[in-house]
């Protein structure tokens, strides 16, 4: 028989860390991004008032659910909301950690967050489309509104030799590498720099350094760009070299750190987690060089099958032909206030006051 445990303070769910740990590890070895120590770091960086709620779901005496939510207030297309999602969202494929009993589990678990608290509007970034089926399965049983969108995850598989994969670009990607490898180059000594961490707070200094130099960072996107970004990529970058799964480059142009691609290899995948470099050197394209050189040392060393970019992006498609088939969702909750919502969101009264807000 299923039951279910629900955390809903952070010191509560500390006391469970090896246990998760243990669960997330065996059951989803490549999902940093489920990590307990992970999760603990993002809470503290970007929840202010943390109101979290982890749902343990066990069969019998047995733990087959592990599943990590929080509530947001916030504003959603100008309505104020409380939103529900995962904890740590938008790092990868986020299906929810659950290990047998899927339907089951799922079922149980909306019964048990209808109950527990007031929620809104739901979603999710990242699910694969056998995991958003089963989420729509459950939703349409509740008579909850769903929206969905289709997306791609673009993957390199690292099979053959790189000069394989290279000569299977398109002939004006080819000659457009060469032509920024050459633009790099006129500018000085370029040279790459792989996992040095002999000193791992410079190592993270250069990462800030570019991360705040960078068009990222101008808008705000990149993690050096605030405080609570800064903490938790020093927090990340100590926490992956402790596990021994950081894998983090740089390109450097006369001994100064231009560009930078951080990640981290678990269960044969190397994750392309975040990468930056500096504005000035736009016209040589860093990142790009930067990633095509991680590849090739990947298919030189040949100790992971993949790559994962991570998200999707019109450049990345020039790098692959694998793009995996994702979905975002969206859950509208059965109640009248989010029914509202999603009248006057679908309503062409909404366009025009979006355009009105563009105008002025």
């Amino acid at each position: 028989m299923l039951r279910i445990e629900t955390i809903t303070n952070i010191e509560d769910f500390g006391r469970i860390r090896e246990m998760w740990n243990e669960f997330i590890r065996h059951y989803f070895p490549w999902a940093y991004f489920f990590d307990h120590d992970w999760l603990v770091k993002w809470i503290r960086a970007y929840l202010q008032e943390p109101r979290i709620f982890v749902f343990l779901v066990y069969d019998g005496q047995t733990l087959i659910g592990a599943v990590p939510l929080y509530i947001g207030k916030e504003n959603f297309s100008g309505f104020p909301i409380s939103r529900l999602a995962l904890l740590g969202m938008g790092y990868g494929v986020e299906d929810l950690p659950i290990a047998g009993r899927h339907q089951e589990v799922l079922d149980l678990l909306f019964a048990t967050i209808n109950k527990t608290f007031r929620w809104h509007l739901a979603n999710f970034s990242r699910f694969t489309p056998e995991f958003a089926n089963s989420i729509a399965g459950i939703a349409h049983n509740r008579n909850i509104h769903i929206e969905e969108r289709d997306i791609v995850n673009p993957v390199v598989r690292i099979e053959g030799t790189y000069a394989d994969y290279f000569s299977g670009r398109s002939k004006n990607f080819r000659a457009n590498v060469r032509k920024k490898t050459n633009r790099i180059n006129s500018w000085g000594k370029m040279t790459v720099v792989h996992n040095d961490t002999s000193d791992l707070a410079a190592l993270i200094g250069k990462v800030e350094a570019i991360g705040k130099e960078s068009w990222q960072g101008e808008k705000g996107v990149n993690l050096a760009a605030s405080e609570q970004g800064r903490r938790f990529l020093h927090d990340m970058v100590v926490n992956f070299h402790a596990r021994g799964i950081l894998d983090i480059s740089f390109i450097e142009l006369n001994g100064i750190p231009i560009a930078y691609l951080l990640g981290a290899v678990l269960d044969k995948t190397c994750f392309a987690i975040e990468t930056a470099y500096l504005t000035k050197y736009f016209d040589a394209s860093p990142g790009m060089l930067l990633h095509l050189y991680v590849l090739e040392r990947l298919f030189d060393e040949k100790k992971v099958n993949l790559i994962d970019f991570g998200y999707d992006a019109a450049y990345k498609r020039k790098w692959t032909d694998d793009n995996r088939p994702e979905k975002q969702l969206i859950l509208y909750n059965n109640a009248l206030y989010p029914k509202l919502i999603r009248a006057v969101r679908n309503s062409s009264l909404y366009e025009k006051l979006q355009n009105l807000k563009k105008d002025r």
